[in-house]
């Protein structure tokens, strides 16, 4: 069986990240390992509150393994002298990451902070969620950004960081040359204006790759009499495809590349691909498509939860009109609707004769979808097994319908159901 690579964190990692991840299955016996691969796991966003614009996603969020050094407060709430000085002097070597969040240190105590990590040569995830941090400690925050070159995530959730302080970040950002992730969750004071500022210092930066700002207040107001409530919302999504849309090419980084190459070479070590959660969006995924087309290895394709709509399932199903090996798709918490899901189903009825299982769980499909879906596999005779819970499905017993003839399909087979 295929082995899968990058699930865990190592020193390695740790050592040698890179900006887009991703697994990849290869066939046992290869000499490439966990730590020497191109395709290991780097540290996630902290498992905070604020890591994603609605809370019960929090739970898919991943907490990085070197997020282990708490930092313990006096009773006054203050970081003890020794803290500092091991932060300064850059003592332990193991300390990668120092974690506040939660912490009510302040402004007072984050200007000691800053100016102990100003010499530090180690830390390079620091959390500053929820620690009562607002405009006037900024300053501390843009001497790290100007002066600290080992830093690559910062996350500020949850504090009272107004415009000011946004205008701050955003200036130092045009220097900064070494910050990757930046997360302002949830400082509703930033509003638009703030973010703005944001968006203005990424025509400057060359390498943050991740600027989270779900609930900072961004939106552009009212327009030709709409109601105000759901205009702000999409005022406020649109900001925040702005910065998906600067930083889309950078997330594309050396490690897709490289996983393409392989991909249009054939490598055979490369039997798997999971790509879940990794926001390559509509257009990483016809790049993938495309390498996929002719590839003959791989057999199983995670593609969940990658902002996939349905321009991606279009492509995707031009993928699977060439593809003869790929048997496992998974396209669950995406956003295909009727319109991908037909195209994945013209592509099952008119050549697919390999795709056995089909995940769509999570999508936008509706009665109509489902139906064209229904019909395409009267001309398809691979598929056994499909998915589409939690969907925009009204007619349960259509589903039924769907379970009951694929159940049939492999009680024919002798298949376990």
């Amino acid at each position: 069986p295929p082995t899968s690579f990058g699930a865990a964190d190592n020193d390695a990692n740790k050592n040698n990240k890179k900006l887009l991840p991703v697994n990849i299955r290869l066939r046992t016996g290869d000499s490439e390992a966990p730590g020497n691969n191109d395709y290991d796991h780097i540290h996630s966003s902290p498992n905070d509150h604020y890591n994603h614009p609605s809370n019960n996603l929090a739970a898919n969020n991943h907490t990085p393994n070197s997020f282990s050094r708490h930092i313990p407060l006096t009773s006054q709430n203050k970081i003890p002298p020794q803290i500092l000085n091991l932060i300064r002097t850059s003592a332990d070597r193991k300390m990668t990451a120092i974690d506040l969040s939660g912490k009510p240190i302040g402004d007072l105590e984050l200007a000691k902070l800053a100016d102990a990590l100003l010499t530090n040569m180690t830390v390079e995830i620091l959390n500053l969620n929820e620690c009562r941090i607002t405009d006037a400690g900024i300053s501390s925050i843009c001497d790290i950004l100007n002066k600290n070159e080992i830093v690559e995530e910062l996350y500020l959730g949850g504090n009272h960081i107004g415009v000011e302080g946004a205008a701050a970040i955003s200036t130092a950002l045009i220097t900064n040359e070494t910050l990757r992730v930046l997360s302002l969750n949830g400082n509703a004071e930033i509003g638009d204006k703030g973010v703005v500022y944001l968006i203005g210092a990424l025509e400057h930066n060359s390498t943050l790759v991740d600027l989270q700002v779900h609930g900072c207040g961004c939106y552009e107001g009212p327009k030709d009499g709409a109601e105000g409530h759901g205009n702000l919302a999409a005022a406020a999504t649109n900001r925040i495809r702005q910065i998906d849309d600067i930083l889309y090419d950078r997330r594309i980084d050396s490690n897709f590349e490289s996983l393409l190459e392989r991909l249009f070479d054939d490598d055979f070590r490369v039997t798997g691909i999971d790509l879940t959660g990794r926001q390559i969006g509509a257009k990483g995924v016809t790049r993938l498509a495309e390498a996929l087309a002719d590839n003959t290895q791989v057999r199983q394709l995670w593609l969940r939860d990658c902002g996939v709509d349905d321009d991606g399932a279009m492509a995707l199903a031009s993928c699977l009109e060439q593809n003869m090996t790929i048997v496992d798709l998974f396209l669950g918490s995406n956003h295909i609707g009727d319109e991908g899901l037909k195209s994945i189903s013209d592509a099952l009825a008119l050549s697919n004769l390999t795709l056995v299982s089909l995940e769509m769980d999570g999508n936008r499909v509706g009665d109509s979808g489902i139906d064209y879906f229904y019909r395409a596999l009267d001309k398809n005779t691979s598929l056994l097994v499909a998915s589409f819970e939690n969907n925009r499905i009204e007619d349960f017993e259509k589903l039924e319908m769907l379970q009951k003839f694929l159940g049939e399909r492999r009680s024919g087979l002798n298949l376990v159901s």
